[in-house]
């Protein structure tokens, strides 16, 4: 998956736990026990759907980067965005 794809879990992840989590406050305020249920799960897998694609990220980060250091170590000429390496502006 892309990149951008994974944030985009992510931040789904992040806004579920959000929702969770204010269904679970609502439910709690109404003593309404199927709305705090329901919200504490919705909380919980959202938790659960963050932590996925945020390590998933993080795995493919490392890769990338534990490529680069590869490619500059070997002295081979790297494509990259970043600009010239080694060249204060």
């Amino acid at each position: 998956m892309k990149t951008e794809t994974i944030d985009a879990l992510a931040s789904i992840g992040n806004r579920a736990t959000g929702t969770g989590a204010g269904l679970t406050v609502l439910g709690w305020i109404t003593s309404a026990q199927f709305v705090s249920l329901a919200g504490l799960a919705l909380a919980l897998a959202g938790v659960l759907v963050n932590w996925h694609y945020r390590a998933k990220s993080n795995r493919r980060q490392e890769a990338e980067h534990e490529l680069r250091v590869e490619l500059l170590r070997s002295k081979r000429q790297m494509e990259s965005d970043l600009g010239d390496l080694g060249v204060d502006e």
